[in-house]
């Protein structure tokens, strides 16, 4: 992929990266506006207002370290992905972008609420974690990150089996 492709698809990543970030807040907007308490289908999904003022798991270790911990990996994730836009493939792209959103939003909330909005409950009963569209973000992004250097770390060794037979023929 040439260079002007490769900067049209980062533009396009970040106008997706807006689009998720703005979606993601209007719906915790939303949440905290109705404070939802809704049973959507039994057992099975809820959607309960939650603030969540720890980390992810709730685990206290206060605001400075979170705020330092959250800036110093965003910061790592945009420049990376400035420093390798030119290397980086499309799926690459928009999934470091959908974890970078998710992060973004999640430290938007931390920073102007003092908390993140959760509301999403599956499988109540088992006392799944609460979690917001922006965890989805992450998860989402990381497996597809997962899926894409699995993929390219097989075409890799395949390609080096390949050599290694070609070279003894």
């Amino acid at each position: 992929m040439d260079r002007q492709k490769k900067d049209t698809v980062f533009k396009k990543a970040v106008i997706w990266g807006i689009a998720l970030l703005i979606i993601d807040q209007i719906i915790k907007i939303l949440a905290v506006y109705t404070n939802v308490d809704k049973n959507i289908i039994n057992n099975v999904l809820q959607i309960k207002l939650m603030q969540n003022s720890g980390t992810r798991t709730g685990i206290n270790s206060g605001i400075f370290t979170f705020i330092i911990s959250n800036i110093v990996v965003l910061g790592i994730i945009i420049r990376f992905m400035y420093l390798q836009k030119d290397r980086m493939d499309k799926p690459t792209t928009y999934a470091l972008m959908t974890v970078l959103v998710g992060g973004i939003s999640n430290f938007i909330d931390r920073i102007i609420k003092g908390s993140v909005i959760n509301m999403f409950i599956i499988f109540p009963n088992i006392k799944f974690p609460v979690f917001n569209l922006a965890d989805v973000y992450i998860v989402f992004g990381w497996i597809t990150l997962a899926f894409i250097f699995a993929k390219y770390t097989y075409g890799e060794l395949k390609n080096r089996k390949n050599n290694s037979v070609q070279k003894f023929n």
